[in-house]
C-alpha cells in the first residue's frame, strides 16, 4: 500500500513538471555613457555661457563631462525604469503577437502586457566577490532583467527597452538644450529691436534738436561756421558766459548750412546699425 501510494504521487509529479513551461530569466548588460560619445551634447551645453564668461564660474571640462555623464545616466535609468515605456516598446514593437504565438483570445490587452512586463527589474553592478581591487580598473554593468518562457524573444525585448530609454534620454537633454538656446535667441532678438527702437527715437529727437537750431541760425543770420579758424575739439571746451555760463549752442557753433546737411544726413541713413556697439556684439 505504501509502495504504490507513493508511487502513483511520484508518477503525477514527474507528469506536472513534465507539463510544466520552463521559465528563463534573461538579463541585460550595460555600462554609463563614455565621456567621447557626450562631446556633441557638451559642446551644445557650453554654447549658452560662451557669452557670460564674466559672470560664470568656470569649471574644468573634465568635470563637466563627468557632471553631464551623471546627469544623463540617472535620467536614462529614470526612463528605464518607467512602466510606461516598458509598456509602449512591448505594444508598439510587435511584442503581443510574439507573447501570444497561439494566438489566444485576450481579453483585455492592457493586462496582458503588464502581466507580461512585471518582472522586468533593474538592478546596480554586484562587486565582484574575489577581487575588489577591479572595481577601480573597470566599470561593472548595471543590468535589466524578465523571466519568461522565451530567453531569445525577451532578450530582444530588453535590448530593444534600453535602446528606447538611451534616445528618450539623450533626446530629451538635447531638447532641453536647444529651448534653451531658442529662448536666449528670442531675448537676443528682443534686445536687439529694443536698440534699434531707442536709436531711431534719439535719431528723430536729434533731427528735431537741430531743426530747431537751424531756425534760430537763420533768424540770426548764422549760415557758416563761425569758428573756422578754430579747431572743434577746442571749441567744444569753450563756454560762453550770456547769464549763466553754458556750452556754445550748435546753430551757434556750425551755422545753418552745416546743420541742414546734418538733417539730410540723418533723415537719408536707412540703417543705424553700425552705430550701434550693443547691436554688433549681440550679433556676434
Amino acid at each position: 500500500l505504501i509502495f504504490g501510494l507513493t508511487g502513483f504521487v511520484t508518477m503525477l509529479s514527474i507528469i506536472s513538471v513534465l507539463n510544466l513551461t520552463q521559465t528563463y530569466r534573461t538579463v541585460s548588460l550595460f555600462t554609463s555613457p563614455n565621456e567621447i560619445s557626450l562631446t556633441t551634447l557638451y559642446q551644445m551645453q557650453n554654447s549658452l555661457i560662451e557669452e557670460v564668461k564674466v559672470d560664470y564660474i568656470k569649471i574644468s571640462p573634465v568635470q563637466e563631462l563627468k557632471e553631464l555623464k551623471a546627469s544623463v545616466f540617472s535620467n536614462f535609468l529614470t526612463i528605464l525604469a518607467s512602466k510606461k515605456v516598458q509598456f509602449n516598446v512591448f505594444n508598439n514593437g510587435d511584442y503581443l503577437t510574439a507573447f501570444n504565438p497561439e494566438n489566444a483570445p485576450i481579453d483585455d490587452v492592457s493586462k496582458f502586457i503588464l502581466r507580461s512586463i512585471i518582472s522586468v527589474e533593474i538592478s546596480p553592478p554586484s562587486p565582484p566577490d574575489d577581487d575588489y581591487d577591479s572595481i577601480f580598473d573597470i566599470e561593472l554593468p548595471h543590468s535589466v532583467s524578465m523571466e519568461g518562457g522565451n530567453p531569445q524573444l525577451i532578450s530582444r525585448y530588453l535590448n530593444d527597452l534600453v535602446v528606447t530609454a538611451n534616445d528618450i534620454a539623450v533626446d530629451g537633454l538635447k531638447n532641453i538644450i536647444i529651448k534653451k538656446v531658442n529662448l536666449r535667441l528670442d531675448e537676443i532678438a528682443l534686445e536687439r529691436e529694443m536698440l534699434l527702437v531707442k536709436k531711431r527715437r534719439e535719431q528723430l529727437n536729434e533731427i528735431e534738436e537741430l531743426t530747431h537750431g537751424a531756425k534760430i541760425a537763420n533768424s540770426l543770420g548764422i549760415i557758416d561756421n563761425n569758428f573756422k579758424l578754430v579747431s572743434e575739439d577746442v571749441v567744444n571746451q569753450f563756454t560762453i558766459a550770456i547769464g549763466e555760463s553754458q556750452s556754445l549752442p550748435q546753430w551757434y557753433l556750425h551755422g545753418e548750412k552745416a546743420l541742414l546737411e546734418r538733417i539730410k544726413l540723418l533723415e537719408e541713413r536707412k540703417n543705424s546699425e553700425p552705430f550701434i556697439p550693443e547691436v554688433i556684439s549681440l550679433d556676434n
